[in-house]
């Protein structure tokens, strides 16, 4: 179905730290984005299935590019169109992977790189 595939739900996972938020952001793998940096980083997300609820979508997405059942309370965001035209529908919630302690999100298969950015609600 060509609606269906322009559009895509996913989750963004938040933390609260001393010095104020912090979001899990990933990257795309494979050759075509290797280098590639500006613009690539997002939400994990996907294109929600024939009758699937977007919600759902945004948790099997969140679940198979990350490994981990995303669990906690699921804050809706505003739907953003992107350029191209496709529409990604949101929700935020607060929690952090189930890996062994360290700093950063967690240690193992997931490395971090950490970025400020200017908060895009605040005026």
């Amino acid at each position: 179905n060509p609606a269906m595939a322009q559009i895509s739900a996913g989750l963004l996972l938040y933390r609260r730290r001393p010095h104020g938020l912090e979001v899990l952001l990933v990257h795309p793998g494979g050759p075509y984005w290797r280098n590639k940096d500006e613009g690539a980083w997002s939400i994990p997300k996907g294109e929600i299935g024939a009758g699937e609820e977007p919600l759902a979508a945004a948790k099997r997405e969140f679940e198979e590019e990350l490994g981990f059942e995303p669990k906690g309370q699921f804050i809706p965001l505003p739907p953003v169109r992107q350029k191209a035209g496709k529409t990604i529908h949101a929700w935020a919630f607060e929690g952090v992977l189930p890996l062994p302690p360290g700093e950063g999100w967690g240690e193992g298969e997931l490395r971090t790189t950490y970025l400020e950015s200017q908060n895009p609600f605040s005026s």
